[in-house]
C-alpha cells in the first residue's frame, strides 16, 4: 500500500510543505455504466493485490479532492486480453463514509457469468457441478477482494495513530 505522505513544517506560520505527490491534480475516472468523475486532488493511498499466477487483481485508491471531498475508486484488472479491465468510482462527503463504501463493495458481481451451456443431454447433475463452480468463483472473489481490503484498512489504522 502507498501510505498517506506525511507533512514537513516549512516555516514559523505552520505551513504545511507538500509534497510533489500531495499537489492537487485533475483526474479522470472513466466508470462502468456511468459517466467519468473527474475532480481535482490528490491520492492519499493505493493498495494493489497483483500476483503473477492469478488471472485478475485489484486496485484500491482513495483521493481527497480540493473541495475537501473524498473519492473512493476500486479497479479491477485481468491478465487475458480478451478481458476489459473495470472501474467502480464514488464521491463520498467523508472518510467514513469512504470507508463505509469500501465495505460495502461485494466482488461477486466482478465474476463473469458464462451462459450455462444448453446442452440438453446435460443432466441435472451437470447443471449442479456448474451452480457449485460459479458459487466458487464468487466466492473466491471475495475474498481475493477482502484481503486487499483488510490490508488498506489495516495500514490506515496504523498510519493514524
Amino acid at each position: 500500500m502507498t501510505p498517506m505522505p506525511s507533512f514537513d513544517m516549512a516555516d514559523s506560520r505552520g505551513e504545511p510543505e507538500r509534497s510533489p505527490a500531495m499537489m492537487p491534480q485533475p483526474f479522470t475516472i472513466k466508470r462502468v455504466g456511468q459517466r467519468p468523475l473527474r475532480f481535482e486532488g490528490s491520492e492519499l493511498c493505493m493498495a494493489m493485490s497483483f500476483v503473477p499466477t492469478c488471472p485478475s487483481w485489484y486496485e484500491i485508491n482513495i483521493y481527497r479532492t480540493t473541495a475537501q471531498s473524498f473519492v473512493a475508486a476500486v479497479r479491477l484488472f485481468f491478465v487475458a486480453e480478451g478481458e476489459r479491465d473495470r472501474v467502480r468510482a464514488w464521491e463520498c462527503e467523508s472518510f467514513d463514509e469512504v470507508l463505509d463504501t469500501l465495505e460495502a463493495y461485494d466482488a461477486g458481481r466482478d465474476v463473469r457469468v458464462d451462459a450455462f451451456p444448453d446442452d440438453p443431454g446435460m443432466t441435472p447433475g451437470d447443471l449442479a457441478a456448474e451452480g457449485f463452480m460459479l458459487r466458487a468463483k464468487v466466492e473466491g472473489a471475495r475474498a481475493h477482494y477482502r484481503s486487499l481490503l483488510g490490508e488498506i484498512l489495516h495500514e490506515l489504522e496504523q498510519a493514524a495513530e
